[in-house]
């Protein structure tokens, strides 16, 4: 008799039911988009850049009329939503009370006066590519992204250079000057490079998302909570 119970208890612990674990597939995520008259461009923006990342049916709608909620993949890092992906060869204002002049931080700390005019920006850009070379002083390599100028990004330079010998250039990625180097001629390159502030990992998500466009407004995360999965 004994034996019996102990076995009828045994086959009801094995037929007890199983808690399943709740799952979920990424995050669905809030996003705040200023100025909201670019919410549409953005979305287009981050559509693009979740197809390249593998998304087949990439979920991106309005929520409100400056927002967007986003389903960001699994693994997937928040700057993939938020990156303004942007470069930008400003020269550096002549005086801190320059009419026009935008405040930007350094790399080094502080910040920079730049002109409101753009001399080059990314969309001149071509065959973007990560350069990584060994760093004669031992650590990290030294990251760079080097690329070609179609030729009217050449003859904007150009132009715009032409009267700035002796001034510096400030070279701004993201938002974020990296360099500012003093002008010895005008720049007339057909190739060039941005070296200073980049990881292997940061440079090549950088070029990644430079080839879905730039972020056309300021993006924000406001909230954020697992997705549930879909099945089809």
């Amino acid at each position: 008799m004994k034996l019996a119970i102990a076995a009828m208890f045994v086959v009801g612990l094995c037929a007890a039911p199983v808690q399943a674990a709740e799952t979920s597939c990424g995050e669905s995520v809030r996003l705040s988009v200023d100025p909201p008259s670019r919410l549409d461009d953005v979305a287009a923006t981050l559509r693009r850049r979740l197809a390249a990342a593998g998304e087949k049916k990439p979920s991106v709608e309005r929520d409100g009329a400056a927002a967007l909620r986003v389903v960001l993949p699994p693994g997937a890092r928040d700057s993939l939503l938020t990156r303004p992906a942007k470069i930008e060869f400003r020269l550096v204002a002549k005086s801190a009370d320059e009419p026009g002049a935008e405040a930007f931080p350094r790399l080094d700390g502080g910040t920079e006066r730049v002109e409101p005019q753009i001399l080059l920006d990314e969309e001149r850009l071509r065959q973007i590519r990560v350069k990584s070379e060994p760093n004669p002083a031992g650590g990290a390599p030294i990251v760079a992204i080097a690329f070609h100028l179609e030729t009217q990004g050449v003859n904007n330079l150009l132009t715009g250079t032409l009267q700035a010998v002796g001034r510096r250039l400030a070279i701004l990625v993201d938002d974020r000057i990296i360099a500012d180097p003093v002008l010895r001629g005008p720049v007339a390159s057909l190739t060039g490079e941005i070296s200073g502030g980049f990881t292997l990992a940061s440079a090549e998500e950088l070029v990644a998302l430079l080839a879905n466009g730039r972020l056309r407004g300021r993006v924000a995360i406001l909230s954020r909570q697992p997705a549930p999965c879909v099945t089809h």
